[in-house]
């Protein structure tokens, strides 16, 4: 598994994301991608890039490998894999995407209407970091969720209904679906942002991650 970690496009590390490592119950490759906004967009990408091709270097068939990532990281993992579909190059067997910040513009309902239940996010901070780290850039990649989604591997999403990221995950699976493409969807009652991140500490995590897991290990292993 490559895994993106979350933070904003700002924060977190390799190790802020051990817990969820350790209950994916498969060996995982966590980068230390640049952050904004020092290092803003394509700075994450080219590096969530590099990795996916040293995994390719070191032998590891694309079908062997398990794309994840949560929060920012979904959003890295969805450009990643929009950027290697439109070059030509082989797709990752399985995509894991746990409650992905996808919109920048931050236009979805749910980050007014979630705002007081999200344990885990505040929706003040969101528009900065953005900024920071779109920069002037524009394209596909900032705008997964106006790109064509056809041609995609199965994608896993998990996200819970009291987080203001709700309404993009909600925007993904709805055009996933749309696309043809092959999409599930654990929608947690009462659960925050990114709370799979927490595995090893609350019970509905550890079965998000467990049930994520075995997806992406059965994509990855046919037959």
């Amino acid at each position: 598994m490559l895994y993106l970690h979350g933070g904003g496009y700002q924060t977190g590390s390799p190790r802020s994301h051990r817990g969820l490592g350790r209950a994916a119950g498969a060996p995982v490759h966590v980068p230390h991608y640049r952050r904004a906004p020092e290092s803003p967009y394509p700075a994450a990408v080219d590096d969530a890039a590099a990795a996916y091709h040293a995994l390719r270097a070191a032998g590891h068939t694309s079908q062997h490998i398990a794309l994840a990532g949560d929060s920012a990281g979904g959003g890295i993992v969805l450009a990643l894999l929009l950027r290697l579909r439109d070059n030509g190059e082989e797709l990752p067997g399985s995509v894991g995407l746990i409650s992905p910040w996808l919109d920048l513009e931050l236009r979805s309902p749910t980050l007014r209407a979630n705002a007081r239940t999200d344990a885990m996010l505040d929706p003040a901070w969101l528009g900065e970091a953005a900024a920071d780290y779109r920069g002037d850039a524009e394209g596909p990649e900032l705008r997964p969720l106006e790109a064509d989604l056809a041609g995609l591997p199965p994608v896993h999403v998990v996200a819970g209904t009291d987080e203001i990221l709700l309404g993009d995950a909600d925007a993904l699976v709805e055009r996933l679906r749309a696309a043809g493409g092959p999409v599930t969807y654990r929608r947690a009652e009462r659960m925050w942002h990114a709370y799979p991140v927490l595995a090893s500490m609350l019970r509905e995590a550890d079965d998000a991650v467990a049930a994520l897991g075995a997806a992406l290990r059965r994509d990855c292993t046919p037959g």
